[in-house]
């Protein structure tokens, strides 16, 4: 777990520093407007939300459905992978080596 931990932390910093790069030497408006006029865009898009509400849906499963976890949710859909990573790794970090606690975080005490 020590290195899938790791790994994430890295995504999130990489994921980080591109939204930065990003936001600083891009045009938000104009180059998602350009990427969403491609049927390749849409449909990346459709791809990537997808995924985030699948992760979502674990999410809310280990957490349970409270503001913390709609705050996430939010998190999730403005920033992405970015919030992806970074949960992922608190959660890892929390959970201290154990798998289970890892997956099902408050639903294992029940």
């Amino acid at each position: 777990m020590k290195v899938a931990k790791y790994v994430f932390l890295l995504g999130a910093i990489l994921m980080g520093g591109s939204i930065v790069y990003g936001f600083a030497a891009g045009d938000f408006l104009g180059d998602g407007s350009a990427m969403l006029e491609l049927l390749w865009g849409k449909i990346t898009l459709i791809d990537i939300y997808l995924a985030f509400f699948v992760f979502a849906g674990w999410m809310f499963f280990r957490e349970g459905f409270n503001v913390k976890s709609m705050v996430i949710l939010l998190l999730i859909i403005v920033f992405g992978s970015f919030t992806i990573c970074f949960y992922t790794f608190l959660v890892m970090h929390r959970a201290d080596g154990d798998w289970q606690r890892f997956w099902f975080g408050s639903r294992l005490m029940q």
